[in-house]
């Protein structure tokens, strides 16, 4: 049976940080440092409306020039936010986080977040979710959408 998004976050746990989407990037990127994360999701009205990445800040921020302090995360947040369910595979995961060219994938069951899960790459050169031991070498997720790894 392959492994699940829901034993993913069973040994790793849910945490979820998150900011709203009229906060400034200023506040969310403090946010991402206190807590040593890579990504926020937004959430608006208990909905998941974005997410905002160290990427989203490199390039829509720092490289156009703008103020961390005066940019809101609206602005700048990545949306539509793909996402998977508890129930999909860790190997469809690595799918979609290889053919979309992303890291983070937000855990949604029933319209409510429970939790996220990231892609990393291991010393053995593996790509795992969230460090835990549930790794495909990089090569077979490539393999699987003919595409290259992150």
């Amino acid at each position: 049976m392959a492994d699940t998004v829901a034993s993913v976050l069973r040994h790793k746990g849910s945490d979820v940080w998150s900011i709203g989407p009229d906060a400034s990037v200023y506040d969310a990127i403090a946010l991402m440092a206190g807590k040593s994360v890579g990504a926020l999701l937004v959430i608006d009205r208990a909905m998941l409306v974005g997410i905002l990445s160290e990427r989203d800040y490199a390039r829509k921020v720092i490289l156009q020039g703008r103020s961390s302090k005066d940019t809101r995360v609206a602005d700048i947040m990545t949306a539509p936010v793909i996402s998977v369910t508890p129930a999909h595979t860790v190997h469809q995961c690595m799918e979609m986080v290889t053919s979309n060219r992303i890291r983070h994938l937000p855990v949604v069951d029933a319209g409510k977040v429970v939790g996220i899960v990231t892609a990393l790459f291991n010393p053995s050169g593996q790509k795992v979710f969230a460090g835990m031991a549930f790794a495909v070498p990089i090569e077979n997720a490539a393999k699987a959408v003919g595409d290259s790894p992150l």
